[in-house]
């Protein structure tokens, strides 16, 4: 009988850990599919509406590592056990700034766009940094994180010179 209490405590405590695993990495697979997403989205739009050459190459640049980026997290979450996917919208706080990024025109645009890849590349890195750091975290998606976090880092670095260089002009 205490054999089989202490069994059952086992398949508990492991049927918990799962589920803070499982947990952990659905929430950072939906905040950084997101945040992808938006990348993705914004960028295309800084494509079709910005005359700035040295803006529509960072947007270029965006949205071929970003395109990257949602692949690899799609086969990332695609190997876990754990039945966790990405999808393709985006919350509503990023429709929001889509909204507000469609509505913008010429300089205020240029201006707005890139505040908002300054702010969307920093939550995206510090969000990276606290899944790698996740010790609940799934090995596919964690590498995924791991991988990924440097590109994020350049491209946050990238953005914050270019917003500096847009203050200049």
């Amino acid at each position: 009988m205490r054999g089989l209490i202490v069994t059952f405590g086992v398949l508990a405590l492991a049927a918990g850990a799962t589920q803070a695993q499982e947990d952990e990495t659905q929430e950072f697979v939906k905040e950084a599919t997101v945040s992808n997403n938006f990348e993705i989205a914004s960028s295309e739009l800084a494509l079709e509406r910005s005359q700035n050459r040295a803006i529509r190459r960072f947007a270029e640049h965006m949205i071929e590592d970003h395109r990257k980026a949602g692949q690899d997290l799609e086969r990332a979450a695609g190997d876990t056990e754990l039945g966790v996917g990405t999808r393709e919208t985006l919350d509503k706080k990023h429709a929001g700034m889509m909204q507000e990024l469609g509505d913008a025109r010429g300089a205020e645009f240029d201006r707005l766009y890139v505040e908002m890849q300054v702010a969307a590349h920093d939550e995206a890195v510090d969000l990276f940094e606290d899944y790698v750091e996740e010790e609940d975290a799934s090995a596919p998606v964690q590498r995924f994180a791991r991988e990924t976090l440097p590109v994020l880092e350049e491209h946050e670095r990238q953005v914050r010179q270019l917003d500096r260089r847009m203050a200049r002009e």
